[in-house]
């Protein structure tokens, strides 16, 4: 796999303080991703998600979100922007073209599971998040960047 595009290199102190700002610890295998590629996009670039009626769906990672990035890829604005949208157990770390969210699970029966959000099938506004438009991807970040085609 080939990173392109990633932003300057960043150092463990600089995600301490993404930690310390955001109130989340960015997950381990993401924060030494982050170390090697401040964000990027990948290629290949393409993983499989199956939908609940059996139908699979072809989907590209368009960035991985990088930090210090002043711009809205940048990973503490993703994490202010989408704030309560989502299930807090889990990080979002890339997207796709579309808007959609790519998360690893930090926590519960699912931690380090590979998980894709699809925005239009999203709870109502106000309303709790659910895992209703939740879609299992992998079961680690290393087995989702070695499963990209």
């Amino acid at each position: 796999m080939i990173i392109h595009d990633a932003y300057p290199s960043i150092t463990p102190a600089t995600l301490d303080a993404v930690e310390r700002r955001s109130g989340r610890p960015v997950p381990a295998a993401y924060r030494e991703f982050l170390l090697v590629h401040n964000g990027g996009y990948p290629e290949p670039a393409d993983f499989e998600i199956t939908h609940r009626d059996g139908r699979i769906e072809l989907i590209s990672v368009e960035w991985f979100f990088p930090v210090a990035a002043q711009d809205s890829i940048d990973l503490e604005q993703v994490l202010r922007r989408h704030r309560g949208r989502y299930p807090d157990t889990l990080f979002p770390f890339a997207c796709d073209p579309g808007g959609n969210l790519i998360f690893v699970a930090v926590s519960g029966e699912k931690a380090g599971q590979i998980w894709f959000w699809d925005h239009e099938e999203e709870a109502e506004e106000g309303a709790a998040p659910t895992w209703d438009n939740l879609y299992f991807v992998a079961e680690s970040f290393d087995a989702f960047l070695a499963n990209l085609k």
